[in-house]
């Protein structure tokens, strides 16, 4: 719960809380989409280690893994909340796969030490 609630304040700050709403019901549903948001970026990081940690593993690097384990799926300072989105449905969806390549390319290839995430 701690972590919705750094994701809502983060948000907030971001908008420069122009999301709160003016009336109870507009400051609730602005509370649940944040609640959502957190919850996409959540399964995001989660798709995007879960990927890296497979590769890690097909390529039996230990010490890989072991840094792969320690990241956490909570984290958002690589997500941009800035600018202007579009919603829309389209066919297109994320390749986490094509996320992954750069970083499983430098970090397994190279044995590095290094986090593949950065």
């Amino acid at each position: 719960m701690r972590h919705f609630i750094n994701y809502e304040l983060g948000i907030l700050q971001i908008s420069g809380k122009k999301l709160l709403g003016k009336t109870d019901k507009a400051y609730e549903i602005s509370n649940q989409c944040n609640k959502i948001l957190a919850c996409c970026i959540i399964y995001y990081n989660t798709s995007i280690l879960s990927e890296l940690l497979a590769k890690a593993e097909a390529a039996n690097d230990e010490v890989l893994c072991s840094q792969i384990k320690r990241f956490s799926p909570v984290a958002w300072q690589h997500i941009n909340l800035l600018g202007n989105f579009e919603f829309r449905h389209t066919d297109n969806v994320i390749d986490i796969q094509d996320v992954t390549k750069f970083a499983v390319e430098n970090s397994i290839n190279t044995k590095t030490t290094e986090s593949p995430l950065n």
